[in-house]
Parts: structure tokens; C-alpha cells; sequence
């Protein structure tokens, strides 16, 4: 044994110093194909998280570092849980029956060669509702309602006026409620400032802890043409007008309202003034003293005149999702439900409509329902709403929405224990700390609702 290894080295020897190549019989001293001080190393180009949470349906986004064409996998995920790449981050998109925990790997393969494995736990939160503590309408919380805009605000929620039961439907409420989201107890606050009796409004966060309140109906009908701003930051809340430059629209109910922050400008769309209907889209812009104008908006199709519809703004995708609403009613059919799904390029110069082609569980068209943005889940939860003024759609969807299939999102119908009673005219929200929806209000073809429920994402 030691004469072999003896005669391997010398051989070797003589190969260099005679400056004659050795065949492919000779030994090599390595065999490994990365030996040596320039072999190709692989290696996450930031340490992984260990472990990562999402919810149902929704998004893990896992911050994980790596060259441009090197690919990063969720070994050991179900084919079902769809992945990409983007900035900085593995976006992996659940699958509703994916729920509890998963012992994975995030495994690199370089494009130059090598591999490398990083465990990660993964906890997958099951969807759920839960029906907050109830309280005496009118006294220890607020009475029965429709169209009352909700607002999460830290540790508080704020309800905002809305439509009342009592003494007549229709009734405009002037009062403001805040929800303790750790008691879960309400307190009414008498808010500063000037005194606002209006219904039906959309309300934005201004981002300076301010809530920008536009549209909806004043006591006797009147649609308002003003813009408030309820300003959070002090306590109790106080009511203030915006006062508009120039080119403030005619007053709308049941619309979209959004602050379109990059932009610098607030962004309403549809609605409905008395019998008619809008489908335009106008700006606020707050540079200059503010200044209403008509959004700048590329030729092309666009959504008909519509109210009561779902709509979101995807901060993420620079753009307004709007679904469904009521269209130009008739005779055999007064709600005239849309069936279509919208998205408006915000970010494009002029802005840009596009229609989009939804697969799935696609829902009824309808109005009026109650809705809340996920926005870490990026998806749209639609629960509630009528077709046909008189009774309620059933069922709970949501539609995912993700920049690789911007023209084709998703809808799947979620049948969870526990559901609330179905109702339209009804209100909802996100609340983004701890990572769920919360609906309540509104009423159905033989109740009113003065109460409020959570599902848990």
C-alpha cells in the first residue's frame, strides 16, 4: 500500500517536471468538481428566517436574499402552494386547506453550481369567525344601522354615523362610537370641531392621522358636496371642513373614496345622487391648497355607472380594484347587478382601466354587502350584499389578487363554522395588528343588526 502511494507521487512528479500531460488512468489527488480556492460556493447572501406565519389563503412572504439567477424553493410545500420570487422575497400563496404547522426547507440552487438548505418552520392560521361581545344598542354601544363606515385606529375602532332604523329607515345618524379593541367595549364620544350629520360616506386615512370623509346624505336628502376631515390625533376626535380651491363635484353616496398617497391625491369613483348614477372618476389634490378635477384617464373600456359596489385599493399594485354594485335599474329588475371586475392603473400617466377575467368560485353580482382589504394577504373578502333588493346573497368569498396573474385573479367561495347572519347594507373592515376582518351593522329581509363579528385571518 505504501509502494503504490509512493510511485502515484513520483509518477506525478515526473509529469510536471518532463512537461508531459498525464492520461485519464493517472490518479487525481481531488476528484470533487469544486476543489480548490476558485470552486463556485453557494450560500444565502442574508441568513433566512427560521421560522415564518401566514393565514389561509393568504401570503407568506419570506424575506430571503439571493443572486439574480439563483432559485429559491419551499422544499417539502405541497404543489399546491404556489411561489415566486420578488424584491428581496419568496411570496408563497396558500391554499385554503393548508392550516397548521409545516417542517420545511428553503433550498437554493446557484446558477453557477452548488446547493444550499435552510430549515424553516411554517405556521399556517385557520380561518374563523367570532362574535364579539354584544351590548344594549343605543346605550352601551351603538343601535342598529346601515352604511356606517368603520375605521381601525391603533387600539380603537371607530364607527361613523350611518343610516338609522329609528325612528324611520333612513334616518341620518350624527354620532360617533369608538370600540376598545382590547376590552371590546364602546364608548360614544362627543367629537370637536363643527357638528356633521351625514350618511353614506366613504372615509381615507390621510396618513398624518386624519381620516378624509367625502360623499354621502345629509338630514332631508340633500347629497353633501363637502369634504370633512375628522382628525384622530386629538381627543375627543375633531370635525373640520376642507376647503376646496377650485372644482368641488356634486355630492354621491355608496362610491369609492381612496387617498392615492404617491400621488399625492385623493381619488373618488361611481356612486349615486338621487336616480343618477356615475361611473367617472375624480381627484383631490392636496398640493396648493387643494383642488378638485376630473381624473385624466387613457381611452378604452371602462366600468359602467354604478353604486353599492366592493372595491379595494392595492397599495402593492398602484391600483383600484372596484366589483360589482348596482347598475341602471329597470322595471323586472331594480338592482341591475354588475357582474365585472375592474382594476384602475393608478400609477400609469393617464390612468388606465382594465378589465379583468376572474376564475374560480365567481360570486353573483350584487350591492350593498360589507367587505374588508387583506392587505397582507392581498385579497379582497366580499360577505353579504343583495341581487335583487330583497333578500341576501349567501356565502363568503375572497378574491387573491397577485402581480404575476395582475389580469386574472382569483375567486374561492370559504364555507367556515360559525357564520353570522347574512345581511346587506352592512359594514366592515381591516384590521392589519391583528390580522383580521371585522363586519357587523346592516340588516337582512326580516332583522336589523347592532353587532359586530371577527374573522380571524
Amino acid at each position: 500500500m505504501t509502494r503504490t502511494t509512493v510511485s502515484t507521487v513520483v509518477a506525478a512528479l515526473l509529469c510536471v517536471a518532463l512537461g508531459s500531460g498525464c492520461d485519464d488512468s493517472t490518479p487525481s489527488a481531488d476528484t470533487r468538481s469544486d476543489a480548490g480556492p476558485d470552486a463556485p460556493s453557494c450560500a444565502f447572501s442574508t441568513a433566512p428566517p427560521q421560522q415564518v406565519s401566514g393565514a389561509a389563503g393568504g401570503r407568506l412572504l419570506i424575506e430571503v436574499a439571493a443572486r439574480g439567477n439563483d432559485s429559491i424553493t419551499l422544499e417539502g410545500a405541497p404543489s399546491s402552494w404556489s411561489m415566486r420570487r420578488e424584491d428581496g422575497r419568496l411570496v408563497v400563496r396558500l391554499p385554503y386547506d393548508a392550516a397548521g404547522e409545516h417542517a420545511l426547507a428553503l433550498l437554493l440552487d446557484c446558477a453557477d453550481g452548488g446547493r444550499a438548505r435552510a430549515p424553516i418552520a411554517v405556521t399556517v392560521r385557520a380561518l374563523a369567525w367570532r362574535t364579539l361581545p354584544s351590548w344594549q344598542p343605543g346605550s352601551s354601544g351603538p343601535s342598529a344601522r346601515e352604511h356606517a363606515p368603520l375605521h381601525v385606529d391603533g387600539d380603537r375602532m371607530l364607527a361613523i354615523g350611518g343610516f338609522l332604523y329609528q325612528p324611520a329607515q333612513g334616518t341620518v345618524a350624527d354620532d360617533l362610537w369608538q370600540l376598545d379593541l382590547s376590552s371590546e367595549r364602546w364608548q360614544k364620544l362627543d367629537a370637536g370641531g363643527a357638528h356633521v350629520a351625514i350618511a353614506g360616506v366613504r372615509v381615507a386615512p390621510d396618513g398624518s392621522g386624519a381620516l378624509l370623509v367625502h360623499g354621502g346624505q345629509q338630514s332631508g336628502g340633500a347629497y353633501s358636496t363637502d369634504l370633512w376631515r375628522l382628525d384622530l390625533a386629538v381627543e375627543p376626535p375633531s370635525w373640520s371642513k376642507v376647503s376646496a380651491a377650485s372644482g368641488a363635484p356634486g355630492g354621491v353616496t355608496l362610491h369609492a373614496f381612496i387617498h392615492d398617497t404617491p400621488r399625492a391625491r385623493y381619488v373618488a369613483m361611481g356612486g349615486i345622487s338621487g336616480n343618477a348614477l356615475s361611473g367617472g372618476a375624480i381627484i383631490f389634490e392636496t398640493a396648493g391648497g387643494g383642488a378638485w378635477k376630473p381624473l385624466e384617464i387613457a381611452a378604452g373600456p371602462s366600468p359602467s355607472p354604478r353604486y353599492g359596489f366592493f372595491f379595494a385599493h392595492d397599495a402593492e399594485g398602484q391600483r383600484l380594484i372596484v366589483w360589482s354594485g348596482a347598475q341602471q335599474p329597470s322595471a323586472a329588475d331594480p338592482i341591475n347587478a354588475a357582474q365585472d371586475l375592474w382594476s384602475l392603473d393608478l400609477a400609469a400617466s393617464p390612468a388606465r382601466w382594465q378589465k379583468l377575467a376572474a376564475a374560480g368560485d365567481v360570486p353573483p353580482g350584487r350591492r350593498n354587502g360589507c367587505w374588508a382589504f387583506d392587505s397582507e394577504g392581498r385579497r379582497l373578502i366580499v360577505w353579504g350584499g343583495t341581487s335583487d333588493g330583497r333578500t341576501t346573497q349567501p356565502g363568503l368569498f375572497v378574491l387573491s389578487l397577485d402581480v404575476d396573474d395582475v389580469a386574472q385573479p382569483r375567486w374561492q367561495r370559504v364555507d367556515l363554522a360559525g357564520e353570522p347572519p347574512i345581511r346587506s347594507s352592512c359594514s366592515g373592515t381591516y384590521d392589519a395588528t391583528r390580522k383580521r376582518a371585522l363586519f357587523g351593522f346592516g340588516n337582512s329581509a326580516t332583522a336589523t343588526y347592532a353587532d359586530l363579528h371577527e374573522l380571524a385571518l
